[in-house]
């Protein structure tokens, strides 16, 4: 049985570079995005479907030869195709590639959703994993623009967010 992300990619012809390009982004930042949007839906109640991410619907695009993935300039090219008389032309023929921007770095900048609170919280039980001077100075430097430590800061949430909600013994 297959696992997300644990797709046997050997079987795939990575001579071509679009496929080795594919193959890289997919196994390394994908999943970081994955991860994160996963995150900030959860956060706010709301249920993240990715319907092309099934792992049947992966390894059949991998196969695919490369003119059905790209054609001259367009990308997606398949999907296009067939969502063609499915969705507006405006939408089928806009080649801008548009991301999902994470709020993290204003949520920590701006001390929204009291996650600044939650994150110097030192009743919570797993809070001794943290020294708190630290994480002042990570805040600090965030907040003042040096450095962007949107990453650790929500990573060290999630686990305050895991022992206030599940009581570590």
């Amino acid at each position: 049985m297959h696992k997300p992300f644990e797709v046997d990619y050997s079987k795939f012809n990575t001579s071509s570079t679009l496929t080795k390009r594919l193959f890289t982004q997919h196994t390394t930042g994908l999943v970081n995005l994955l991860h994160y949007g996963d995150a900030i839906s959860m956060a706010h109640s709301l249920e993240n479907r990715l319907p092309f991410m099934d792992y049947r619907l992966v390894e059949f695009v991998f196969k695919l030869p490369a003119h059905y993935k790209i054609q001259g300039n367009i990308g997606k090219k398949i999907h296009r195709d067939v969502m063609h008389n499915i969705v507006p032309d405006k939408i089928i023929n806009n080649h801008n590639k548009l991301g999902f921007v994470s709020p993290l770095k204003q949520i920590f900048s701006e001390e929204k959703y009291g996650a600044i609170d939650l994150l110097l919280d030192e009743s919570i039980p797993c809070a001794d994993l943290f020294i708190r001077d630290r994480l002042l100075t990570l805040l600090k430097e965030h907040k003042e623009g040096k450095l962007n430590h949107e990453r650790i800061l929500f990573k060290v949430l999630s686990t305050k967010l895991w022992g206030k909600n599940y009581k570590t013994s």
